[in-house]
């Protein structure tokens, strides 16, 4: 269980004596583990890392669905003329996570639109000049 926990805790190297037979003579038999004890050490690591999972988030393809239904895209908080320069206030943020992630405003802010756009259109990369 100790071995089974330092993964948990981060070891990446464990030391475990190994035996055959636990009666054989010597200091270390007793305390060994068995073929079988030793099978069943390596999946209860094996589990512990899955468990952990990966320190990189990212979107799981079952959750991409979810992702944009509740996530929010860069939408035009007034109609545009086509050249007309996007500043911070003429973007809100709407659902779906279908156009522009929100996360791009810094990037999008100083962009021109190329055509004339209505209020509450969803932006579209295509829908900027100036990248």
């Amino acid at each position: 269980m100790a071995a089974v926990t330092s993964v948990a805790m981060g070891a990446k190297v464990i030391e475990k004596h190994f035996t055959l037979d636990k009666n054989l003579p010597g200091p270390d038999h007793k305390a060994s583990s068995t073929p079988k004890e030793f099978a069943e050490l390596v999946q209860n690591v094996r589990r512990v890392e899955l468990m952990l999972g990966s320190p990189r988030k990212a979107c799981q393809p079952e959750e991409r669905q979810m992702a944009e239904v509740s996530r929010k895209s860069l939408v035009l908080a007034r109609a545009m003329h086509a050249g007309e320069k996007l500043t911070a206030d003429d973007l809100c943020l709407i659902r779906p996570g279908t156009g522009i992630p929100a996360n791009f405003i810094p990037q999008v802010e100083g962009l021109c639109v190329k055509t004339d756009l209505n209020a509450l259109h969803q932006l579209r990369w295509n829908d900027l000049e100036g990248l």
